[in-house]
């Protein structure tokens, strides 16, 4: 198996004939069992995967439920996992690593106090301290969090999950130069046991540092772990190499899947983001323009198609903006996407009753559109109707920072500041590096009369990603008032 398992030279298929023979072989051997599930999870078997699984489970093979529920966890059946991690816990499993996961499954769904109540059955203390960590993190106590997790890496020190989850913990608490360097310290243990190189990524392009972005992107241990395995880190990528004046020539890894059909619409949105870091709208207009194999009528181009209108807009030629969105949408007029971009043009060119009518036009042809909905509720902002653009937001399925950021300002027009600052609040716990929730939570705590000395996190946090906060201008403004 190890001679064959380089997948290289169709050996590939040698392997696997292997690996189910020794399976057959010995099914009750726990390491060929595991090897061989994995195997099949991994080539999208999952049904072939979850019979062998079962098979050892019924049959009552050591540890047999213990790996079908961490099986069905992470293939998204919690539900299943946890039915059996008790199944599991009702025959006598325990121990710490067992406990571990069936605290981590209990998280996933939203059992925080049960999975509390687990943490006290764990015996290591730094398992202890992981799973309340992890429970204070989604109940978004980030102090608290930091400093259980912080316990647990001390405790734990080679865990490269643990490192990241207290790099999101220092997220949280706007200490974004500890949650770096637990990020580093993850990739460094594992750069495949979580999400610390995209997570890593998004932080450094968010400060404006796309060289910081670019190292991590092609950081390798002695693993030689695959890079760009997946398309937001490509696209991340491609962003960081454009701003840097990198992306004539792409490496053959990255053009390949960058290329793809599916794909091309956001990459050219991306190169036109790094270029226009760089080189302002301007270029970014060209880019989108001259981009080969772009047929910004086709729906597959709307990333692009977005970007394009909004540097039109800013350029001060928005009517241009509107050709290329109406051009497109009159091309697919079943397409809500195409709809709503067309919506955003005519927003941007400031005819606010078209744009209407196209974001209409969107949410008939998909009542749940997002951007159709929020570009509903943007208007009726404006347009000082902020019950009614609440009841759009309430329609939208998916909550982001964006979502939640126009909340907040439809709940100050309403006079409810306590619960924008929540929802605020809420944005940053979503989105940390988001400048925007940063200066808008600044400037409502500071006409609410907040002290400098209390929000100087918050104005450095938003300073850091972007965006300038004048000091004192919301109070000077209510005092003239």
């Amino acid at each position: 198996m190890e001679f064959y398992g380089t997948d290289q030279g169709g050996k590939g298929e040698r392997f696997d004939e292997i690996l189910k023979a020794a399976y057959d072989a010995a099914p009750d051997d726990r390491s060929f069992r595991i090897a061989y599930a994995r195997r099949q999870e991994l080539l999208g078997n999952l049904d072939e995967a979850k019979r062998v699984l079962e098979e050892a489970s019924a049959v009552g093979l050591p540890g047999a439920k213990i790996d079908l529920a961490g099986f069905l966890n992470s293939t998204g059946d919690v539900e299943g996992a946890l039915e059996v991690y008790r199944e599991a816990a009702a025959q006598g499993a325990s121990g710490g690593a067992f406990l571990l996961a069936f605290g981590e499954a209990l998280i996933s769904a939203g059992r925080l106090d049960e999975a509390l109540a687990v943490a006290d059955e764990t015996g290591p203390d730094s398992h202890r301290a992981f799973i309340r960590g992890r429970v204070a993190l989604k109940r978004m106590e980030y102090d608290k969090a930091l400093d259980d997790l912080t316990q647990g890496v001390l405790l734990w020190p080679d865990n490269a999950v643990a490192r990241y989850y207290t790099a999101l913990a220092a997220e949280g608490v706007g200490d974004f130069d500890r949650a770096i360097e637990e990020y580093r310290t993850s990739l460094r243990i594992d750069a495949n046991a979580a999400d610390s190189r995209t997570r890593l990524a998004r932080l450094h392009l968010a400060e404006g540092e796309p060289r910081a972005v670019l190292y991590i992107l092609n950081y390798q241990t002695q693993k030689r772990e695959s890079l760009r395995a997946t398309d937001e880190l490509a696209l991340l990528e491609l962003e960081a190499l454009a701003w840097t004046g990198q992306a004539e020539k792409l490496p053959p890894e990255l053009e390949a899947r960058l290329a793809r059909p599916q794909l091309w619409g956001a990459a050219v949105a991306a190169l036109a983001k790094g270029v226009r870091r760089r080189d302002g709208a301007e270029g970014a207009v060209a880019v989108i323009k001259n981009a080969d194999r772009l047929n910004l009528r086709s729906p597959g181009a709307a990333p692009a198609l977005r970007e394009l209108i909004r540097d039109l807009a800013e350029l001060g030629k928005a009517s241009e903006g509107i050709e290329y969105a109406r051009s497109a949408a009159t091309a697919n007029p079943r397409n809500p996407e195409s709809q709503t971009i067309l919506g955003e043009a005519l927003w941007l060119a400031g005819e606010p009753e078209e744009a209407d009518s196209a974001f209409v036009r969107a949410l008939a042809l998909d009542a749940t559109h997002r951007r159709g909905l929020l570009g509903r509720a943007r208007l009726a902002t404006v347009s000082n109707q902020a019950s009614q653009a609440l009841a759009f937001y309430d329609q939208i399925l998916e909550v982001d920072a964006e979502i939640l950021r126009g909340r907040a300002e439809a709940l100050v027009l309403l006079g409810r500041e306590e619960e924008a600052e929540a929802e605020l609040t809420r944005a940053l716990g979503q989105s940390p590096y988001d400048a925007d929730a940063a200066g808008q939570l600044v400037e409502l705590k500071r006409a609410l009369g907040a002290d400098d000395s209390e929000i100087s996190f918050l104005v450095q946090r938003a300073a850091r990603f972007g965006r300038s906060v004048s000091a004192g201008a919301l109070r000077e403004e209510r005092e003239a008032d």
